[in-house]
């Protein structure tokens, strides 16, 4: 189990490395066409997202930002609960939709509700 704010979007190469265990090699992220080191190979076994295990996709959001240097309101999907294939999700934290967010008006986290930027995440897991 591997949980936390991976500042990787959905959409992102890396997302689909973490998942997939797989990068194109010309990629400019992909370590190994990037290292110094002679002959570096990286293997990395894929794992699974508790979320989209469960729910069949990532939640919609997971972040909630916008700095005063940025009108730009930031909400995407940062935060994941990474598992190896022996784990099994019987359920994880509902989350509020983008457009419930959008509707209530609410600009940007922390506000009196949610303490920090990020949501909470959890999962309910089993072997």
């Amino acid at each position: 189990i591997v949980a936390g704010d991976f500042n990787i979007k959905t959409y992102d190469p890396l997302y689909d490395y973490m998942s997939t265990g797989e990068m194109a090699e010309d990629h400019p992220q992909n370590p190994t066409s990037t290292s110094p080191l002679p002959n570096f190979q990286l293997s990395f076994q894929p794992m699974h997202s508790a979320y989209k295990l469960c729910n069949g996709a990532e939640p919609e959001f997971t972040n909630l930002a916008k700095s005063s240097m940025n009108e730009t309101r930031f909400i995407e999907t940062l935060d994941y609960i990474w598992l190896s294939d022996e784990f099994l999700v019987n359920r994880v934290r509902e989350l509020p939709s983008k457009q419930s967010v959008i509707d209530a008006g609410i600009e940007s986290f922390p506000n009196h509700d949610n303490p920090s930027d990020h949501v909470m995440i959890w999962a309910d897991l089993s072997l």
